[in-house]
């Protein structure tokens, strides 16, 4: 057993596992925070379409499809349908993302040393403990299992790349295969990430070279690519039980009053003839739409599922101010209050989580900024509008870095690390993916982008361990 942890942690590039009493206090600290929050609320919370994700009584396997012939996709369809209790099926999520946190934790303390692993350390633990990730263990949704895979898979990458190609590749390769099973968006961001890696490390700075055991992974790879298309070609056209597809209710996400853009849209989708019956002009409830298009609307459902995103790609297009609005309501969105989806309970003091997740005092809906308990009202005072977005803050700062080691030349060089490029990859990877899914699903922002708020967040740890690294370096070879 104990060989195969350590086959599992070189498989990893962890290339050392010192459990010193920082790493030591580390594990702790969050398995204590995860117990917390488990004994605050083990049955979890249910919301209105976890039914789909299997959290259903009695069981119904037929919710399961490793196909995409179901509504939901298979990894936690699969965890709760093995698990007939809601508390085991929290129990599970909870250990799940503490397996994915120990993992980054133990990369942290083979690959940085001294005053550099106690700050990552701590900045680590402390994002993975705030109410905004934590919580997301006790809601039987999908969001815990990708937070999970989204750690699993920077773990993963940053070791492939770090070995030249050498090690966790399989890791790797499962992780993405989960990750772009888990969200359709994250195809587009995996894409991105590849061509990136191509450009900026390219294949000989991975060292990849084909042999007999590359062809294999090879293989391998083209085959998981295989069943992730199938997959996703299938999903999308599976049925609600009105008769609506997946595509077709993601769509009706742009067209409600949850979206803060909607009025000009609705203003130009006013002149498509087989959306009449939608009384568009003037935007809606999600309930109403549904209703309609499973009901008397059927010509606009057929529009809204063969052409409507073509037609949206083309007006947004035509409108650049519209996604730059829908990408900053995104980031403002992040600090939603996370006792929307669950009840929760935080050791960790109010400053340090506003560290990392800001407030606000006003809900991103029906067509503008509304303060919370006042949806309907019509005139308010934008002056009482609060917002705290520290991601901003931190953006803004890698940002300056960034922009002031191309200025100098002297510090340019420590661009070259590819630890240091990698972390600056998937940094703009996840603001990139907050982005796409805020402008192609204006609807529970918070919710859609909390994997990529941490994907971020973890990067830039990641980055101020690797700068400080080549920093020293860079003043020893000087002298």
């Amino acid at each position: 057993m104990r060989q195969r942890f350590s086959s599992l942690l070189q498989g990893l590039s962890v290339r050392r596992l010192n459990l010193d009493p920082a790493l030591l206090l580390a594990i702790l600290f969050i398995a204590f925070s995860y117990f917390v929050q488990f004994a605050f609320n083990p049955v979890g919370a249910m919301q209105g379409d976890s039914g789909q994700y299997g959290a259903v009584q009695p069981r119904d396997w037929d919710l399961l499809s490793f196909t995409g012939q179901s509504l939901r996709n298979w990894p936690p369809v699969l965890l709760y349908l093995l698990f007939e209790s809601n508390v085991a099926k929290v129990f599970f999520q909870f250990l799940i993302s503490f397996f994915a946190a120990t993992l980054i934790l133990v990369q942290i303390s083979s690959q940085f040393a001294g005053k550099t692993r106690l700050l990552l350390f701590v900045l680590f633990a402390s994002l993975i403990t705030t109410p905004q990730v934590i919580n997301w263990n006790s809601v039987l949704l999908s969001e815990s299992i990708l937070l999970s895979v989204t750690l699993l898979f920077v773990v993963s990458l940053r070791s492939f790349v770090s070995s030249g190609g050498k090690l966790a590749f399989w890791p790797l390769v499962l992780s993405s295969y989960l990750w772009c099973i888990l969200k359709t968006t994250n195809v587009v961001i995996l894409f991105l990430i590849v061509i990136s890696l191509l450009l900026l490390i390219g294949v000989r700075g991975l060292r990849i070279q084909m042999s007999t055991g590359h062809w294999l992974r090879v293989g391998g790879s083209i085959s998981l690519a295989g069943l992730l298309i199938v997959t996703l070609i299938n999903q999308p056209n599976q049925e609600f039980n009105r008769g609506i597809s997946y595509k077709a209710y993601a769509a009706i996400a742009v067209l409600t009053d949850v979206n803060p853009r909607a009025g000009l849209l609705h203003a130009e989708l006013s002149k498509v003839d087989e959306l009449k019956c939608l009384e568009i002009g003037n935007p809606k409830s999600y309930e109403f739409y549904a209703s309609k298009l499973g009901g008397e609307c059927q010509d606009s459902k057929v529009w809204i599922s063969q052409n409507f995103y073509q037609w949206y790609a083309k007006y947004l297009l035509s409108h650049p101010q519209e996604p730059i609005q829908l990408a900053a309501a995104g980031f403002i969105a992040g600090n939603s209050p996370v006792s929307l989806y669950a009840p929760n309970l935080s050791i960790l003091p109010k400053p340090i989580q506003d560290l990392f997740f800001g407030e606000r005092n006003f809900a991103l809906r029906n067509l503008g900024f509304q303060p919370y308990g006042e949806y309907d009202t019509d005139e308010y005072d934008r002056s009482g509008m609060e917002v705290v977005v520290p991601i901003l803050a931190w953006l803004g700062i890698a940002f300056t870095l960034l922009l002031i080691l191309l200025s100098r030349k002297s510090l340019r060089g420590l661009l070259w690390a590819k630890a240091v490029k990698l972390d600056f990859i998937l940094v703009a990877a996840g603001v990139a993916g907050v982005s796409i899914n805020s402008i192609a699903v204006p609807t529970e922002w918070f919710r859609e982008n909390i994997y990529f708020f941490t994907l971020i967040y973890v990067s830039l740890i990641y980055l101020i361990g690797d700068l400080y690294g080549e920093f020293k370096r860079h003043k020893l070879s000087t002298g």
